[in-house]
């Protein structure tokens, strides 16, 4: 569940990040250990499922690291015949250390909240989703946003499809994933399939495919 939002390339969660710190000194980076965690996810009724994921790291003073915890809390609910709506929240901030330890340097944090709606039509000829995630930080600037689209139609003569994604400058998941920030992308795809009536070839087409990609600090 926590895994499905967003796009390929632009994730506000990405489980591997837990348990991997960066060591500055060397810009390497090195394993975290967990204390402790819990996951809990499941269905309520027919219409709603919910996730929770809390983990609590080690600190590592060798590299001025502290303690860092981990939550995700994500809540879906199903609209129309197949689709679904859907919520996320990332926290990650230091928590449960001795200030005096860090110079009282613990009130740093990274939060994404996003939202995402994933299309699917009864007949299952539309499909698509759109997505809307903001990042937040002690220091809070601006463009620090992701948002993106996708709609395809499908049937067995057509495949059409548009996708968009739109990343601000400053756009920053700490426990998510993400290819590279201000980018802006749109890109169509036309397919028209052919089946003969043949034993060797089983289907053939002809294809359009339209892309535009702006990445503004090259």
């Amino acid at each position: 569940m926590f895994a499905s939002f967003g796009a390929d390339g632009i994730r506000p969660f990405f489980s591997r990040r837990i348990g991997v710190a960066r060591d500055e000194s060397t810009g390497q980076n090195i394993q975290n250990t967990l204390y402790a965690g819990a996951r809990l996810s499941g269905k309520i009724g027919n219409d709603w499922r919910i996730g929770l994921l809390n983990m609590q790291a080690a600190e590592d003073e060798s590299i001025g690291l502290p303690s860092i915890n981990y939550t995700v809390a994500a809540a879906q609910r199903k609209v129309f015949s197949r689709s679904n709506i859907a919520a996320i929240l990332v926290n990650k901030q230091p928590l449960f250390n001795d200030q005096s330890k860090y110079n009282g340097n613990l009130d740093d944090f990274n939060r994404v909240i996003g939202i995402d709606y994933n299309l699917a039509s009864k007949d299952n000829r539309w499909n698509g989703k759109y997505f809307f995630h903001h990042s937040f930080e002690k220091d809070q600037p601006d463009k620090s946003f992701a948002t993106g689209f996708r709609l395809a139609y499908a049937v067995p003569a057509w495949d059409i499809s548009t996708v968009g994604r739109f990343v601000g400058a400053n756009y920053h998941p700490e426990t998510g994933f993400l290819r590279r920030s201000d980018i802006r992308q749109l890109a169509h795809t036309t397919y028209y399939n052919f089946y003969p009536n043949s034993k060797i070839i089983n289907r053939h087409g002809l294809a359009s495919i339209l892309m535009w990609l702006a990445i503004p600090n090259v």
